[in-house]
């Protein structure tokens, strides 16, 4: 583009100019001069603007590929939490459902519509209360949210179907929990 500018300021606007410059009559003069001031406005474009095209050119491209890196790591880190055969929810920092893959579905079918991003830690402990084996609902929700803040070791209970399900929790850098819920019936 800048050699194309040039081309035209070469042999089109420079004899303009030098056309009105010589004619030394009335408002040629000040045209001449307005016609070299559009001259130097069109180089100064052609370097600056075609640099920036080029620049923003490059950003878009780089911006597109890192899209589409994060996309398929995104796809595989998915497709590996799905993988699994435990149960796996991750809680973001506020105590909320990021993502959570379909053997914890399994697990908790009487929970499907609140394993979802969003949902509150304490909403699912609360509910799962329900489906536990135990002589004190309240004091199951304790213990839980007891081993949930401090987690060591794992922590066990068994479901009213029969099952046993063993949690273990892990506090990730950002706040966040990663649980993994394992049948060990």
């Amino acid at each position: 583009l800048p050699a194309a500018c040039y081309g035209f300021i070469l042999t089109s606007v420079t004899p303009l100019a030098l056309r009105f410059a010589r004619n030394g009559e009335g408002a040629y003069p000040v045209m001449a001069i307005m016609i070299g001031l559009f001259a130097v406005a069109l180089v100064y474009i052609a370097r600056n603007g075609f640099v920036g095209f080029l620049d923003n050119t490059r950003v878009r491209l780089e911006n597109a590929r890192l899209l589409d890196q994060l996309s398929a790591t995104h796809a595989r880190l998915l497709d590996a939490i799905e993988s699994i055969s435990e149960g796996f929810i991750l809680y973001g920092p506020d105590g909320r459902v990021a993502l959570c893959n379909e053997r914890v579905r399994a697990y908790w079918p009487e929970l499907i519509d609140m394993l979802v991003p969003g949902t509150r830690y304490d909403e699912l402990a609360a509910a799962a209360k329900e489906l536990v084996v135990t002589s004190d609902r309240e004091d199951w929700v304790r213990r839980r949210n007891g081993y949930r803040e401090r987690p060591d070791g794992y922590f066990e209970s068994e479901l009213r179907d029969g099952r046993w399900l063993r949690f273990s929790d892990r506090r990730m850098s950002d706040g966040g929990t990663v649980s993994i819920h394992t049948d060990i019936s």
